[in-house]
């Protein structure tokens, strides 16, 4: 397991298990009423991102996420931060200690939905604070809160 002290931690680690590090990439994104976009899936509720694959970026990896989920095409703007979660994939039987950095996008166009068991939700800061499934995204919805309030 990696870890360093300047980046903060969520999710339960359990000493006993080995954690595979999983990079990622997750976005901010809010309509023109200022609410959040919201991905709920079969697992949980979380920001539109995901895993990092091979040869990409974080930000190509944010903007082919939120297509992928959400049907749309995002400009990745400023970064916000980085986190990481402990989680358990159940169904994979392997415990993941999630990288998550995290960006403030803008929708400009429609792109290819994939994820079809992918329902995006349009939320309240507070409303959405309450769904999401991670610490870390909690905390990253503080943090850029305290961003787009010096803007």
């Amino acid at each position: 397991m990696t870890s360093e002290p300047d980046i903060p931690q969520f999710g339960v680690h359990l000493p006993e298990r080995k954690y595979t590090m999983r990079p990622g990439a997750y976005v901010l994104l809010r309509d023109e009423a200022g609410r959040l976009a919201v991905v709920r899936a079969p697992d949980g509720t979380y920001l539109p991102g995901g895993g990092q694959n091979s040869g990409e970026t974080l930000e190509q990896t944010a903007a082919r996420e939120v297509a992928e989920e959400c049907g749309i095409e995002a400009q990745i703007g400023a970064f916000v931060g980085v986190a990481d979660e402990f989680v358990h994939a159940k169904s994979r039987g392997v415990y993941f200690q999630k990288r998550a950095s995290f960006f403030f996008a803008k929708a400009v166009g429609l792109a290819t939905k994939i994820e079809m068991d992918h329902e995006l939700l349009w939320l309240t800061d507070e409303e959405a604070k309450k769904a999401l499934s991670y610490g870390c995204q909690r905390w990253a919805l503080i943090v850029a809160s305290g961003m787009e309030s010096d803007a």
